[in-house]
């Protein structure tokens, strides 16, 4: 920080949503990345030792550049394994080639401007753009835009087909001349990619809400996410009750207890959580009505991973 004084940024809750929109808004060349700094505790100046008084922490600087660099839609943010309410996302994409996306023409009478599925089977299938590989500096450039949409956009994509994500995204179809770094866009372009947003909305208000009442949507996507949660979690309970049949874990238990990491309460409490979640995989792998059979496809799987 070149001997500068720094101030501290607000808890997460109490930051301006402008600041973090300015944070997260840079594009090469057309809008420059935020410089911020942080305190690298893993550097020997910015470890204190006791009693040392006086002491000013070091910090480095970084750059704060758009969250779309890892992903584009962070559906999974705002979502729940048992959601009191949908969360929609609108995904802008390529046209397929099967569909011709006509300028003036209104989104309401063009199949493949607007795309939300009818049915929960709808929306399985996901269409890739051909790699213009017809010759070697081509089919180069091609390779590595698709590296760098792959880092980009991995997630998005397993998102889209989904059971649970695809009935409540929507997909609007953009032609070249539209959005992105078409910064200067004629009106036309402009009132075109506004009604295909009010087109996806009264599609999702169709679906999800008609005439402000709850529609058929909302019951399909309860059935789909409790069907995918049950599933997920009998093969989980299965899974576990085998490596928690010994005394193993129960010992690793104690040894929280003994070190003083849990109290004897506490300790209590997480033996017997155990004990369930083993009896729990007993009676489910011994009930003789698979859960998981009636798992919509693709199935989800359960993992331990960072809190972002």
């Amino acid at each position: 920080s070149h001997g500068r004084v720094l101030y501290k940024l607000p808890e997460n809750h109490l930051l301006p949503v402008v600041v973090a929109v300015r944070m997260s808004l840079s594009f090469p060349v057309l809008l420059s990345a935020v410089p911020m700094y942080a305190v690298d505790f893993s550097r020997k100046s910015n470890q204190r030792s006791n009693g040392d008084s006086g002491f000013a922490y070091t910090a480095t600087r970084v750059w704060f550049s758009d969250g779309g660099i890892s992903s584009n839609m962070p559906l999974h943010f705002f979502d729940a394994p048992l959601p009191s309410h949908p969360t929609f996302a609108i995904n802008l994409k390529v046209p397929h080639p099967d569909y011709q996306i006509r300028k003036g023409a209104p989104a309401s009478e063009q199949p493949g401007r607007v795309y939300l599925p009818i049915k929960n089977a709808g929306g399985t299938q996901r269409h890739w753009t051909e790699p213009d590989d017809a010759h070697p500096l081509s089919g180069l450039r091609g390779f590595l835009k698709g590296i760098v949409g792959t880092m980009q956009s991995w997630r998005d994509e397993i998102q889209f087909p989904y059971p649970g994500y695809r009935d409540r995204i929507v997909q609007i179809s953009q032609l070249e001349d539209e959005g992105g770094l078409n910064l200067n866009m004629p009106v036309e372009n402009i009132d075109a990619l506004s009604d295909a947003g009010r087109w996806a909305g009264r599609k999702l208000i169709a679906r999800f809400h008609p005439e402000g009442k709850p529609g058929g949507g909302w019951e399909k996507h309860q059935e789909v996410r409790v069907r995918s949660f049950l599933g997920l979690l009998e093969r989980t309970a299965i899974s576990m009750e085998g490596r928690l049949n010994g005394q193993t874990w129960p010992q690793v238990i104690e040894r929280l207890v003994r070190d003083g990491k849990y109290t004897p309460a506490e300790g209590a409490l997480a033996t017997e959580c155990l004990e369930r979640l083993r009896a729990l995989g007993e009676y489910l792998r011994k009930g003789g009505a698979p859960l998981e059979k009636r798992a919509p496809n693709p199935k989800p799987e359960l993992r331990i991973s960072p809190r972002m």
